[in-house]
């Protein structure tokens, strides 16, 4: 009876045994890959070999997205008629290069008055006839005066003392003389002086009628054409720096504490089949951390000289920062 009990409870026996071994060899597959899986997702960084053979840390930047550095919005600074603005959306222009103007004939008539008024008070300051013209009566009258004193100390009357005293007189006007052409030459000097500033105001007047581009870069946009009326402050057109260019992207706030203005970049930038290797510098990490996604902000420059890299390009940015340790 014993035999044939242990028989009959053998196969349920079997049948849980073999469901043991099955879960435990469940556990000993899946437990060690949901711990790899695990180990790869906290793993902040990767650490790669810098130039010197040092171990860098690799941060990679989150939505990394190619902006303009300065976009920049010219406006009229007069009111007039636009008379000149030969340029097109899409060209290249180059800082202080002549976009355009305002009808500026009535400015350039002032100038030139400016012009004369100052070649003809400089050229009336320069001159010095009339000084030295006062200095020689004043010497031609002192040698009189001399003359007569003296003769008169040899022979008393030679000379009536109505002469000595008009000659006395015309010396005494021919020192007012020096010193009235003295001033003169010194109002002359301050003469100069206005007539510079005026220049100078005429200049700027001129200037402002004409329209420049502040920076090397493209025109993306005009507001205006030419012979359209405009005020002091309308928009006119706006011109985008290319040379340099801004990454913008994010980064954990965990790993923002290690990356400052001295760390440095590695970019790619995908256009088309075409791939740009750049090398960019950190050049702002803001203070603020989204709640949401627990990252902050970062600013990415990096130059663009041969105009190859274009704003809206996607790109793959990472930060090398010093070995960071656990």
């Amino acid at each position: 009876m014993l035999r044939i009990d242990v028989l009959r409870e053998t196969p349920a026996f079997g049948r849980s045994l073999a469901l043991r071994v099955c879960f435990a060899l469940w556990l000993m597959v899946t437990l060690p890959l949901v711990q790899c899986s695990q180990a790869q997702d906290d793993k902040p960084a990767e650490s790669l070999p810098n130039k010197e053979g040092k171990s860098d840390t690799s941060i990679a930047v989150e939505n990394a997205l190619l902006k303009t550095l300065e976009t920049t919005t010219l406006s009229a600074e007069v009111a007039g008629r636009i008379a000149e603005l030969n340029i097109q959306e899409g060209n290249r222009v180059t800082a202080g290069q002549l976009l355009g103007k305002v009808n500026d004939r009535a400015v350039l008539l002032q100038l030139q008055q400016a012009k004369t008024a100052m070649a003809r008070t400089r050229l009336k300051h320069e001159s010095d006839i009339e000084l030295r013209l006062t200095q020689t009566r004043t010497e031609v009258s002192k040698n009189e005066l001399d003359r007569a004193v003296a003769a008169n100390q040899r022979l008393a009357d030679t000379f009536p003392l109505k002469e000595v005293e008009r000659l006395k007189l015309l010396h005494q006007t021919n020192l007012l003389e020096v010193e009235r052409a003295t001033h003169d030459r010194q109002v002359g000097e301050l003469e100069v002086q206005q007539a510079e500033d005026q220049l100078r105001t005429s200049e700027e007047l001129v200037e402002r009628h004409q329209i420049r581009s502040p920076v090397d870069g493209m025109i993306v946009t005009l507001h205006r054409r030419q012979g359209e009326w405009v005020e002091p402050g309308t928009n006119v057109l706006q011109v985008v720096k290319l040379s340099r260019l801004r990454i913008e992207g994010f980064i954990s706030a965990s790993m923002a504490a290690n990356v400052n203005a001295e760390c440095k970049a590695r970019v790619t930038l995908t256009q088309g089949k075409q791939k740009f290797q750049r090398e960019a510098s950190v050049s702002f990490i803001s203070p603020e951390v989204n709640p949401v996604t627990g990252q902050v902000r970062v600013y990415l420059e990096l130059p663009n000289e041969d105009l190859q890299l274009r704003p809206g390009m996607r790109a793959e940015a990472e930060i090398l920062v010093p070995s960071i340790e656990p």
